[in-house]
This record gives structure tokens, sequence and C-alpha cells, in this order.
């Protein structure tokens, strides 16, 4: 008898068909929700919190529990059109301030102290919350695939836009993805 049959036996036919369907979704690294896209736009983000550069703690649910849209902008040190793209979002972050939680979630994997050296060393000014992803668990949950990557959590917690990449103009296509996040209804 083979395993194969052990499991059927055992277990009957409909739940060793869950079973297969199960391993070949761990087999291809995917939940059923999930696409290699890692958070799909519609689907629910899920919470996490992590500390900032500042020392505080962010957490997700708490931005849109408080009613507010949260901007996550993926970026690292060495990727110069996410250099480019940060003046953008802090004028972005000031113009939407107390609607709109502007998130920079760092890509270098390297910790407070190292990443805010770096941005000391290269003069790197940031006007909204920075977080430093040394073990890469956001990078992760969104599967990050090039920096710079937006992603819009409406207050909902529904993720709402995402796009890679950045070119000069890009910015106000942002900007309308942050406006349509704010007044969509039931949002």
């Amino acid at each position: 008898m083979t395993g194969e049959d052990t499991v059927r036996k055992r277990f009957g036919r409909p739940v060793f068909g869950v079973l297969v369907l199960l391993c070949a979704l761990v087999g291809t690294g995917l939940a059923a929700d999930e696409t290699p896209a890692g958070v799909a736009v519609g689907s629910a983000v899920p919470d996490f919190s992590a500390p900032a550069l500042g020392g505080e703690t962010f957490r997700l649910s708490a931005e849109t529990g408080s009613g507010r849209v949260v901007l996550l902008n993926f970026w690292g040190l060495r990727c110069g059109a996410c250099i480019e793209e940060i003046p953008h979002l802090n004028a972005l972050a000031g113009k939407h301030r107390g609607k709109v939680s502007v998130v920079g979630v760092n890509v270098d994997g390297a910790g407070a102290n190292a990443l805010r050296e770096q941005m000391e060393k290269i003069g790197l000014s940031i006007a909204y919350t920075v977080l430093p992803d040394p073990e890469m668990r956001v990078v992760d949950m969104f599967q990050l695939a090039g920096a710079p990557l937006n992603a819009i959590v409406g207050k909902d917690g529904r993720l709402k836009y995402r796009r890679e990449g950045f070119e000069a103009g890009d910015e106000k296509a942002l900007e309308q993805a942050v406006v349509d996040a704010l007044g969509t209804p039931g949002n």
C-alpha cells in the first residue's frame, strides 16, 4: 500500500483532495488568497507593527482605525529612483497631514542605527515615518520585486493601489491615487 492509499483510506477521498490542494499551494509558496505580487489590490492587508526610526511603534490597524489612509513606500538607500521620489513624498505627507500617513519601509535590511547613520551620511531628510525592516517581514508580505513600491491602504484596511517604480511625473498619479482613496465611499 502506498502513502497516498494510506492517506485516502484513513481520511477519506474529500479530505485527501483538500490535502493535495494544500500541498500544491504550499509547494508554490502561495496561500489560497495570495498572488505572486503579494497583497493584491482589493484584498485586506494583514495588520503589522514595527518600531519606527524615531523610536515609536507603528501599527497599521491603529492608523486605518483612526480614519487615515496609509501610503507605504518601500525604498532603499542605493535606489536612485527611491531617493528622487522622497521630496515628492515629503510634500504629499505635508499636504495631507492628519488624513494620510506616509510610511517609508526601508528595504536595505539595515537596523535603525545603521539606517540612521547612512541617512545622515548622505544628508537624506525624510519628513514622515520610516520603518527599518531588517528582517524583511513587511517587504516579504508585499513580495517586493523592485523598489520603489508604493502601496496605498484604505481606511478599511484594504489595498487600494500598488505600483512599482518611479519616474518624474509619477508623483501626480500617486497623489491622485491618494485622493481617490480618501474619497472612496466606505473607505
